[in-house]
Parts: structure tokens; sequence; C-alpha cells
């Protein structure tokens, strides 16, 4: 059986997020586009996060997906850029095994994309 892997994303989805880890934004003011008159203005951070989980699907043949449960792998807060790089990179992976930890996953994409993920950084 093959096993192929979706990266699904949980958010960050509240720029409360965000303004709670005091990261760095600019504000853009511009027209309102609700009304005739008026500006608006809004922050636009200059980089943004995602975080969420590797999901499992088992194909028994061509046509049919297992009804096997397996847990998810977690999957820490990186730059948003690199999530869909990461993400890009898992759907087209296909692995025999049963199950495969993140730092397998994440050594596998390094070495076959040459790309490093940038991991979120509170400090």
């Amino acid at each position: 059986m093959k096993t192929t892997l979706h990266l699904k994303c949980y958010g960050p989805y509240h720029l409360s997020w965000y303004e709670a880890k005091g990261l760095p934004y600019r504000e853009v003011t511009e027209k309102n586009r609700f009304t005739e008159s008026g500006y608006l203005t809004r922050k636009v951070y200059d980089k943004k996060y995602a975080f969420g989980s590797i999901q499992y699907f088992t194909c028994k043949d061509d046509y049919n997906l297992s009804s096997e449960w397996r847990p998810d792998i977690a999957v820490p807060m990186m730059e948003a850029s690199s999530w869909d790089s990461f993400s890009e990179f898992l759907n087209g992976v296909t692995i025999e095994s049963d199950l495969v930890s993140l730092g397998y996953l994440v050594s596998l994409y390094e070495e076959q994309t040459g790309e490093t993920i940038v991991w979120f950084d509170n400090k």
C-alpha cells in the first residue's frame, strides 16, 4: 500500500495572534471600498505564518482510499512561504512505510529541494 501526505493549515487566522507576538507591520491607508468617501487604515504584516498538521491517505489500489485511522503529524508555526513550498513538496510525496516523523519529512524536503524551512521564532 502506498501512502500520500497532505499538509492541512489551521491558522493563525486572527490578527490578534500577530499583535500579541509584536510582529513588525506597516500601516496602509486606502480608499474605503464600502463607501463613496473616506479612507481606512489597516496593518499589513511583513511576514505571514502558518501551522497545522500532516494527514495520511493510504491507497489500497489505484481507486480505493483506506479508511484506516492514522494520527496526524503536528507541524509547528513557520513562515507562510515555507508552508506553501513544503505543502507543494508533500503533495508529490508517496511513502511505503506506515508512519514517518516530521523530522524525516523535513530532512527529505530540504535534501530534495535545497530549501530550508523558516520556523517561527518567538524572540
